[in-house]
């Protein structure tokens, strides 16, 4: 499992102000990396001349004098200088759903209604959390098992039309928690947490402006097949409508979560003026 620089980015603004921190945040990351990759020798040269200058004072038979010293200052200045890019080096690589939450995002961007926010948050900080943990239950076995909610994209706003949109993507996972198992000569071994399920969920709402939509008497079917989503449930009640749908894919794009959007906009039909 890949491991991803946690984020945590909590949604009160202006769309497109947004998406303009989102990209700030790239470009900071891409302008370190790239500093880090041009000083990176820094270290390792200094390293090197602190070295020259250490022997330096015993080829030349002065016993620890000026050049020691000076090579030892640059040893030291050498690892300061190592221990300095270390830290301010960008982390770990970005998880592919910030990517897909700003595309998300940017394509909205126009259709939110004027002077209106995003509000909600995109949580990359990762699933196996304790504060994630929905419930917890035993197995077959007797064995403790986690059920982990992470909600890592919430998106509510006023679109333009009048309709209000709320947008919930999630990833769930079933995993059986680590133990202690003892074996047959008598000693104990951990035994690894296991995932037993993994799952993205999206979740699509839409409060209708009644004055602009009528919503088509039809209903979807159970099952059916948007992007990498297949629909779950599907719902028209009083002016509301929802859809959803779950995906075995790890990696969730922007176009599917769009596509299931879409698919909701289809069951509208806008009101002759």
């Amino acid at each position: 499992m890949t491991n991803y620089d946690p984020i945590y980015l909590s949604l009160n603004d202006n769309p497109r102000d947004i998406i303009s921190a989102l990209d700030d945040l790239t470009a900071r990351r891409t302008k370190t990396r790239n500093v880090y990759q041009q000083r990176a020798w820094l270290p390792g040269v200094l390293a090197l001349f602190g070295l020259l200058f250490c022997g330096l004072d015993f080829v030349l038979g002065y016993r620890g004098s000026f050049f020691i010293l000076l090579g030892a200052g640059l040893l030291i200045v050498a690892l300061a200088t190592w221990i300095a890019l270390r830290r301010a080096r960008a982390g770990k690589p970005l998880s592919p759903h910030f990517a897909t939450a700003r595309e998300v995002f940017y394509t909205l961007r126009d259709d939110a209604a004027p002077k209106k926010f995003f509000f909600g948050h995109v949580d990359l900080t990762g699933p196996r959390q304790k504060t994630k943990v929905a419930r917890t239950a035993k197995n077959a076995l007797g064995r403790q098992v986690s059920y982990y909610r992470d909600e890592w994209l919430s998106l509510k706003t006023k679109l333009y039309d009048g309709n209000l949109l709320r947008l919930s993507a999630q990833q769930r996972m079933k995993i059986r928690d680590s133990y202690w198992k003892r074996s047959a000569s008598g000693k104990t071994k951990m035994k690894s947490a296991l995932v037993k399920d993994d799952v993205q969920v999206l979740s699509v709402r839409l409060s209708v402006n009644p004055q602009v939509y009528a919503i088509v008497p039809q209903t979807l079917k159970h099952g059916a097949q948007v992007g990498c989503y297949t629909i779950d449930q599907w719902q028209n009640d009083g002016g509301i409508v929802s859809v959803v749908a779950h995906a075995r894919a790890q990696a969730i794009e922007a176009a599917d979560i769009l596509s299931v959007l879409r698919l909701l906009y289809d069951q509208l039909q806008r009101k002759t003026a």
